[in-house]
């Protein structure tokens, strides 16, 4: 698992970012990061469900 603190990959900005338009005043933590992933691949799949079943 990444740093939540570093901002190396594109992923560790995007929940940075995101945790600091939510949650101005807090500091962020690394459960922030874990949920920020969960709640990414549960979109992710959401969005994959809702297009329907693959087609070959």
């Amino acid at each position: 698992m990444p740093s939540p603190w570093e901002r190396k990959s594109a992923f560790t900005r995007d929940d940075q970012n995101a945790f600091k338009t939510h949650k101005p005043n807090s500091a962020i933590y690394s459960g922030s990061l874990e949920g920020y992933m969960t709640a990414r691949a549960l979109a992710d799949l959401a969005m994959i469900a809702r297009e329907g079943p693959f087609r070959h």
